[in-house]
């Protein structure tokens, strides 16, 4: 994630033993805006001034009872959720506890501790993502999680690749079940240039999609044909909700991963009425 790349290399840890102090990534405060700038950017952000990497961090505490987990931390990933979490876009909803605080949501690690009843054992491969309390912990040394938030990773999945699709795919997958793809449907993906929109294309494509077609800024079709994808629309330049071979041979799913309520208004003249099998999903 482009936000965060002056720091995953210092979120990426290996250690042998529970210490009473670890490393990890503290936020200090929401990064907000520079002056004069309106977007949700590290380069528009003062990202740099409430992010460090500090040695003196408490490890967190094992809660026997609770289903929870402590993790000896191999991989960590930036998902968008924690970079809203960083810049405070979504603090209605989802917010640290206090500051500072480490963020982070998914992670792949060693099970260092856990209930005997938890599905797991001390030394499992895992991989977790946040989906309650904690809602930050995965750029640490050692990072406490929800055992039924957990699973181990496969043989032959590098860490990397598990905690690639902690959240992703999973979203990703989700998706592709509640939208019931049939054989031969024609389906459209708004703004699915990133982690969860390269995934959607490649299980739309299994699912059984025969035209698909992705809008997007900066890939052009021959960049993302080994993913199924058909036809790339440059939303910058055309409106896809107006386009006439749209509009006359319409899609069967729509799948939103960025425009937000605006895609709903603007996908009725191109997306089949709910009786003939259509269906809007967001993954906004």
């Amino acid at each position: 994630h482009p936000d965060f790349d002056f720091v995953l290399t210092s979120a990426i840890f290996c250690v042998e033993d529970l210490k009473a102090t670890m490393k990890a990534v503290q936020i200090s405060a929401f990064a907000r805006p520079k002056p004069g700038r309106d977007q949700w950017t590290s380069a528009a952000c003062n990202i740099r001034d409430v992010i460090t990497v500090e040695e003196n961090v408490k490890p967190p505490k094992f809660k026997s009872g609770k289903k929870m987990m402590i993790l000896r931390t191999l991989t960590s990933a930036v998902d968008p959720g924690s970079w809203r979490m960083v810049n405070g876009s979504i603090d209605l909803i989802r917010h640290p506890k206090s500051f500072p605080y480490i963020p982070g949501h998914d992670v792949c690690g060693y099970v260092e501790k856990c209930d005997p009843d938890s599905g797991f054992k001390v030394g499992d491969l895992v991989v977790s993502t946040s989906t309650k309390e904690p809602l930050s912990l995965a750029m640490a040394e050692y990072a406490e999680v929800q055992a039924n938030s957990s699973a181990l990773v496969p043989d032959g999945v590098s860490p990397e690749e598990a905690v690639a699709l902690a959240s992703a795919g999973h979203h990703a997958l989700g998706n592709v079940k509640a939208a019931n793809i049939k054989e031969g449907d024609r389906v459209l993906v708004l703004g699915g240039g990133g982690g969860i929109g390269m995934l959607l294309l490649q299980l739309i494509k299994r699912a059984g999609a025969s035209f698909i077609v992705l809008t997007s800024t900066h890939w052009k079709v021959e960049d993302v044909s080994k993913f199924g994808v058909n036809k790339v629309v440059n939303y910058n330049e055309e409106k896809w909700w107006e386009k006439k071979e749209f509009m006359e041979n319409k899609f069967d799913k729509i799948f939103d991963c960025g425009e937000g309520k605006i895609a709903w208004k603007r996908c009725k003249k191109v997306l089949k009425s709910s009786s003939n099998g259509g269906r809007f999903c967001s993954v906004t």
